[in-house]
């Protein structure tokens, strides 16, 4: 008879503790797993698109792939699906950037990526020269987001396309627009279209014809 009759009770506790503790563990690991591999992909990007590394953007478009593919219910789903369609934009990538743009806007118009990604499905078309399909999404933008800093660049696509459509009434209302609307923002770098946006305007007023008629109903600035 053995002389510690009572250990043998404590073996199946001490068996569901070990299994609860390694169980733990391993969520432990997997969330770490999840959290590095959305860290690298980021990382990647990040550096990529600053020193302009298309090995780096590539490495960022596989590792957020993957971190959607193992772990789509995670809380940094909808920035992964964000970032990876910047980086298809960095490679000029516009299918696989508006894919994932799209992701991004049907999880919801709530998250704070949204109004992004609807920003750069306007600009991709404009972007390839796809003028009829870019304006409509491009004024759509503006009229939802009146405020938006990226209107900055909004209204000088506008007034490019007005120019391509030869229409200088038009080209000069977004244009004088561009300019006005970046000169009331406070953030910093801006100023980017202005140069543009005033050899645009130029263009326009040289253009001008006097019975030209303006647009009629143009998206009102705040």
């Amino acid at each position: 008879m053995s002389r510690h009759p009572r250990h043998g009770r404590f073996q199946p506790i001490v068996a569901i503790v070990f299994t609860v503790f390694f169980a733990s563990g391993a969520a432990v690991l997997r969330a770490d797993e999840a959290g590095d591999l959305f860290t690298k992909g980021v990382n990647e990007y990040t550096e990529g698109k600053r020193v302009a590394d298309a090995r780096l953007l590539a490495l960022a478009v596989n590792d957020l792939n993957a971190f959607l593919a193992r772990y789509p219910t995670h809380e940094k789903s909808v920035e992964a699906a964000y970032i990876l369609a910047e980086s298809y934009l960095e490679l000029r990538d516009y299918p696989n950037a508006g894919t994932n743009y799209a992701k991004v806007i049907n999880a919801g118009l709530d998250n704070p990526y949204a109004q992004l990604a609807l920003f750069r499905v306007g600009e991709i078309p404009w972007i390839n020269g796809n003028y009829d399909t870019a304006k409509p999404l491009l004024i759509d933008f503006i009229q939802k987001q009146p405020q938006n800093v990226n209107n900055r660049f909004v209204l000088f696509y506008l007034g490019d396309i007005a120019k391509h459509n030869n229409a200088p009434s038009e080209a000069a209302y977004y244009y004088e627009a561009a300019i006005t609307f970046d000169s009331k923002l406070t953030i910093a770098p801006k100023g980017e279209k202005v140069a543009e946006s005033k050899l645009g305007l130029a263009w326009a007023k040289n253009s001008h014809r006097p019975n030209s008629t303006p647009i009629p109903g143009p998206p009102q600035m705040p």
